[in-house]
């Protein structure tokens, strides 16, 4: 089985639309790192980072 990027984007979309924090967060790696500039650049750490 190889990887969709498509089918990924649309699974965290509709997960995303439904509130579903558990899911998106199940598709990250537990070390995942995240970049995001959104309110300055930040650097979330770990799905327990992203939760937070």
């Amino acid at each position: 089985m190889s990887f969709d990027p498509m089918a990924a984007a649309v699974d965290w979309l509709d997960a995303y639309r439904d509130g579903d924090i558990e899911t998106i967060l199940a598709m990250y790696a537990d070390d995942a790192v995240v970049h995001c500039g959104c309110g300055g650049m930040n650097t979330i750490s770990g799905r327990q980072g992203l939760w937070e």
